[in-house]
């Protein structure tokens, strides 16, 4: 269920409780239990579509740009290759060892590895 529709039913659940609340006759005790419910209920709500929206806003940022990664080994050898595509390794990523000889390659697709080469088949 996407986002904007989960907030739309947190909402209408909140209005909906407001309005069985304040509806039909009840004491003033259990109005003000009414009052409390909802209140806490639209709290929830509101407390909900927040962190729907910076969750979605993080992800938007996290998932907008490929990521070319590049690590090294601490004598400054690089150590990794690869590339991310919205946070999953994509494509080929090659690893090498101290001395900067390549010693594996993997093919990823989507974030699943697809085939793995190393040793003498590099």
């Amino acid at each position: 269920m996407s986002n904007p529709i989960r907030f739309l039913i947190a909402a209408f659940a909140g209005v909906f409780t407001f309005f069985l609340a304040s509806s039909g006759s009840a004491t003033s005790i259990e109005s003000a239990v009414l009052n409390i419910v909802v209140a806490i209920v639209l709290a929830g709500a509101v407390f909900f579509a927040v962190i729907v929206l910076i969750k979605t806003e993080k992800e938007a940022k996290q998932d907008k740009d490929a990521v070319h990664i590049e690590e090294f080994h601490a004598n400054g050898k690089r150590k990794l290759t690869g590339l991310t595509i919205y946070g999953k390794k994509e494509r080929e990523w090659k690893y090498y060892d101290e001395n900067g000889k390549l010693i594996k390659k993997e093919v990823y697709n989507s974030g699943y590895l697809m085939r793995t080469v190393e040793g003498d088949d590099l």
